[in-house]
C-alpha cells in the first residue's frame, strides 16, 4: 500500500483484510463501527471522506505548492526537466517572488536550475506551465537578451545570485531542475 508513492508505514486493517474482494477493492476507508480500516472498491461513494495534505516525502511545501529540486550526473535539456516533472504528476517550478525565488535557489544548492518559463511561442513573452504571461521575474539587468537568437528557456543562474538568464532550451548546461505540484497530490 502506498501513499504518496511511498510504503506506508502505519496501517489499522480490520482482521484479516484487506482482502480484495471482487478482484476490485484497491481503496481503503475507516469503518466508523470498528474504528478500523477496510478496502472497498475506489468507485464507491462515500458520504464522507479525508484528504491527505502535505507534500509527499523529499518535497518542500513553499506556498500551496510543493516544490523538488533534482540534480544529475547527467544533464537535462529544459523540455527534458519538464517531462520528467510531468512524470512526477507536476511541472517545472515557477517562482511567485522573491522568498520562493531564494528557497528555490537554495533547495538547487545554488546550482544553475532550470525553471518553469519560456518565451517559445512569443519572443519577448515570458509564459508559465499554463500558457500565461508570468507576473514575477528576477532577470539579470539585461536580461532576458536572447543574446544567440534561440534562447526562449529559463533558469537561475547563480553567477548571479537568485537571478534568472535566458539559455537555449536545448543547453544541456543545467542538471538541476526545480519540480512543482499542488499540495496533497501524489
Amino acid at each position: 500500500m502506498y501513499s504518496f508513492d511511498q510504503p506506508i508505514t502505519y496501517s489499522n486493517w480490520y482482521p484479516g483484510l484487506p482482502d480484495d474482494a471482487g478482484g476490485n477493492q484497491d481503496c481503503a476507508y475507516l469503518n466508523f463501527v470498528e474504528n478500523d480500516w477496510d478496502d472497498l472498491d475506489c468507485n464507491e461513494k462515500l458520504p464522507c471522506y479525508a484528504c491527505e495534505k502535505g507534500c509527499p516525502i523529499g518535497w518542500t511545501e513553499i506556498g500551496n505548492e510543493c516544490i523538488k529540486v533534482f540534480c544529475f550526473d547527467e544533464n537535462k535539456t529544459w523540455h527534458g526537466a519538464q517531462e520528467y516533472c510531468y512524470n512526477h504528476s507536476g511541472h517545472l517550478a515557477l517562482p511567485k517572488n522573491d522568498a520562493e525565488n531564494q528557497e528555490i535557489a537554495q533547495l538547487a544548492g545554488f546550482a544553475p536550475t532550470w525553471i518553469g518559463t519560456n518565451d517559445l511561442e512569443n519572443e519577448g513573452v515570458w509564459v508559465d506551465y499554463y500558457n500565461q504571461p508570468i507576473s514575477y521575474s528576477n532577470w539579470y539587468p539585461g536580461t532576458p537578451d536572447n543574446s544567440v537568437g534561440s534562447q526562449h528557456c529559463a533558469f537561475i543562474n547563480f553567477i548571479y545570485i537568485y537571478n534568472w538568464d535566458d539559455i537555449q532550451c536545448d543547453s544541456l548546461l543545467q542538471n538541476c531542475f526545480a519540480c512543482q505540484k499542488r499540495s496533497g497530490t501524489s
